[in-house]
């Protein structure tokens, strides 16, 4: 009777980590919330700790330039909602003569993943050419010659259209399936098209353009 009291006991307060709010039954699990909350702690303190101590925090970053304006209207916002603090300021500085800016490359939903696979084999330096924008191209359609097959190209053409469709719900549970999701996509529309052109069906040969 104690082990199945344990057990019954284990299994309750499982059920009660994954489930979702009884006044939100579409939100986030108990469990999932902590999680969340754990990850943006360690965002904030890993800005935190790159700090200077004193009687004001100061930190030393890069910006582009063209974002300047919105950086300091942004910081001026959020110093109104809380009158009684400081606030934050931005003091633009010029860099020192023989500095070199991080390379900044703006991405998008469709060219994330991309990027990321481009950085894997080395960054561009900054002013350099940036191959990702080749790759969002070049890099399926490889993908499609190597794999081209009407059958396969379809499951991972379905694949990636759900996962397209079905994005908000992956953002936060599984973050590696939402950022690829238009690269798998992609890949599966050139794998299509690849067993369009080589008449295969699932390895079946076709006589559909003889």
């Amino acid at each position: 009777k104690a082990l199945q009291a344990y057990q019954k006991f284990l299994y309750n307060e499982a059920k009660d980590l994954v489930a979702s709010h009884p006044r939100n039954t579409t939100g986030n699990s108990k469990i999932e919330d902590w999680r969340l909350f754990c990850t943006k702690e360690k965002a904030i303190y890993n800005i935190l700790n790159q700090c200077e101590e004193g009687m004001i925090l100061r930190v030393n970053v890069w910006y582009p330039t063209a974002e300047e304006a919105q950086i300091k209207g942004i910081l001026k916002s959020e110093s109104d909602l809380t009158p009684d603090s400081s606030g934050a300021v931005l003091n633009a500085d010029r860099p020192p003569k023989h500095a070199m800016p991080p390379t900044y490359i703006r991405t998008n939903e469709y060219t994330e993943a991309f990027q990321e696979v481009v950085d894997t084999y080395g960054i561009p330096r900054y002013q350099e050419a940036n191959p990702a924008l080749f790759a969002t191209v070049t890099f399926p359609f490889i993908f499609g010659m190597m794999y081209g097959d009407i059958g396969h190209g379809m499951i991972l053409l379905l694949a990636g259209l759900y996962l397209v469709h079905n994005a908000e719900s992956l953002r936060f549970t599984q973050p590696v399936l939402f950022m690829a999701r238009y690269m798998l996509l992609s890949m599966g529309i050139f794998a299509t098209f690849a067993g369009f052109m080589y008449n295969d069906f699932f390895s079946i040969s076709l006589q559909l353009f003889p």
